[in-house]
């Protein structure tokens, strides 16, 4: 099933500005110029691969006019500033979008347009809140690249199903057993103890409230 989120792509239909974009004297009035973008890629081992009909892959080719690897797997296309994998300008690709977006006295995106083509479940991840997401950042910018929050919002453009729930309350509680270490992290024994004895649904919230 191919997990997929909202897109914009310039096509090869959309004609780029009259002229070269000006660098590195690029000016505000450039606001109100179409300027074509050309996302990045993301290769991750979850992603499809071309030969199995990754979107991600098809639009890479698209968007660059490069040939796909048929081995590789074409995860995740990005719309944005992300220093991961910030877009580029389609009518010079050595110049990045906040590159572009800086030297015009334009505002950042504090967004990432994001297109997915999934193979396999993605891993579980805990997103900050704003606040915590610029201290981390102010602390360790190398392990957390920027300072936003991450609100997700997915729209599926093919055949799409979604999961979000926790595991039935018996399976978390033998998978803490089994690892005590991992049950130290959400409260020992007293959160063990609130899991075997939970039976109602209220009972159950309780204890995944607690663990969690």
């Amino acid at each position: 099933t191919r997990l997929i989120s909202l897109v914009i792509y310039s096509s090869p239909s959309v004609a780029p500005p009259p002229s070269p974009l000006p660098h590195p004297t690029m000016t505000a009035s450039l606001a109100s110029t179409l300027v074509p973008l050309q996302p990045a890629v993301q290769n991750y081992a979850w992603g499809l691969p071309p030969t199995s009909q990754s979107l991600v892959a098809r639009l890479h080719a698209l968007n660059t006019g490069l040939p796909v690897e048929d081995a590789k797997p074409y995860a995740e296309l990005w719309m944005g500033v992300h220093p991961s994998g910030p877009a580029r300008l389609k009518t010079d690709p050595d110049v990045t979008l906040p590159a572009f977006l800086s030297t015009a006295s334009l505002p950042t995106i504090p967004y990432l347009l994001k297109v997915l083509s999934v193979a396999k479940p993605l891993s579980i991840q805990a997103h900050p809140d704003k606040k915590l997401a610029e201290r981390l950042h102010a602390e360790n910018p190398s392990a957390y690249k920027d300072d936003n929050h991450k609100p997700e919002m997915c729209v599926a453009l093919s055949d799409f199903e979604g999961m979000c729930n926790f595991r039935p309350v018996n399976e978390v509680h033998a998978h803490l057993s089994e690892y005590p270490p991992l049950a130290s992290l959400c409260g020992g024994d007293e959160t063990l103890k609130l899991l075997s004895g939970a039976s109602s649904p209220d009972e159950r919230r309780a204890a995944l409230r607690a663990t969690f």
